[in-house]
């Protein structure tokens, strides 16, 4: 799985684009169980970008968590750098939960928006990178 952020890529009036696209079908059900983890509660969060099968593009950094209490979805980019957090609450880590499911199945689902709230920076899960 690549992880890239483009800020001249916008969607919508974003100010920019994360995407986590080319992966395979052991990288997608690592992912959808990382996220189980967060909505769980097994997880407090995980590092992307550090996790085995994630190859970051340009030290693009995206770290997933889960927000204490209920809350608006945000992505937020720490200074100039391509780092990024992004925080839900266990809901919404569930809602993520179901729209990487339909990934699990190698032929369906070539790309989904994830929830970003009022963000500026948005994220996306690709197959091959597009949308």
């Amino acid at each position: 799985m690549l992880l890239e952020y483009s800020d001249g890529v916008s969607f919508e009036g974003s100010a920019g684009v994360i995407r986590a696209f080319q992966f395979d079908q052991p990288s997608i059900w690592s992912l959808f169980r990382l996220v189980r983890d967060l909505e769980q509660g097994r997880l407090a969060m995980f590092e992307l970008h550090r996790c085995e099968f994630v190859q970051p593009i340009a030290d693009c950094r995206l770290t997933c968590l889960v927000s204490p209490t209920p809350s608006i979805p945000t992505i937020e980019q720490h200074g100039r750098e391509p780092h990024f957090t992004w925080s839900l609450d266990a809901a919404g880590w569930r809602g993520v939960a179901v729209l990487i499911a339909p990934f699990l199945d190698p032929f369906r689902c070539s790309y989904q928006w994830m929830p970003n709230g009022s963000s500026d920076v948005q994220f996306v899960v690709s197959r091959m990178g597009t949308w």
